[in-house]
């Protein structure tokens, strides 16, 4: 799989926590605040058994309705051991997902039984392959506190927003110009 088809599905094979939390408002959110409360829960767990399905399950049915290929939509559904047949995922990507899940997971919660998920999907690999993945670990989560940073920007208002865009639809000789 390429770093292209890698970096899209580690966006979007969450979109489910989006869908849920939109559906269900107030419900998902005190979901989601046992698990950050209670270390030993995974969200996942804790979806099928309050909701009847995971966002997992609900990204990768997003992602069929908007047919994208089973190469995205199979590995999106397996990240939390969804019911796709080993032979149409890749178990190598799948892995890589799930050890994002679990720095994610961890990043949560310092608990001993979130380190050993880490530890233990590690163990697969061989100890150089293992040194990589820490090295490549340490740089995602650097990259991800500098774009923690970018995210902190005050957020315009949408009311504000729309009049910008409204300023800035006036065209002059192909040269965007903004009306103060």
């Amino acid at each position: 799989m390429s770093p292209d088809t890698a970096f899209l599905l580690g966006l979007i094979q969450d979109i489910g926590i989006a869908v849920i939390a939109n559906a269900t408002g107030e419900r998902y959110a005190r979901s989601v605040g046992r698990v950050q409360h209670v270390p030993q829960l995974l969200l996942h767990n804790v979806e099928r058994s309050e909701f009847g399905h995971t966002h997992a399950d609900v990204s990768a049915a997003l992602l069929q309705k908007w047919e994208m290929p089973a190469s995205l939509v199979d590995p999106v559904l397996a990240h939390h051991g969804g019911n796709v047949p080993p032979s149409k995922v890749g178990q190598g990507f799948v892995r890589v997902m799930r050890i994002g899940e679990a720095i994610a997971d961890l990043a949560d919660s310092q608990c001993p039984q979130q380190r050993n998920v880490l530890n233990d999907l590690l163990a697969g690999y061989s100890s150089d392959k293992q040194r990589r993945c820490t090295e490549a670990m340490a740089e995602g989560v650097a990259r991800a506190v500098e774009a923690t940073a970018l995210l902190r920007l005050p957020v315009p208002k949408p009311q504000s927003m729309l009049l910008l865009a409204d300023e800035l639809q006036t065209v002059h000789d192909g040269e965007l110009v903004v009306i103060a």
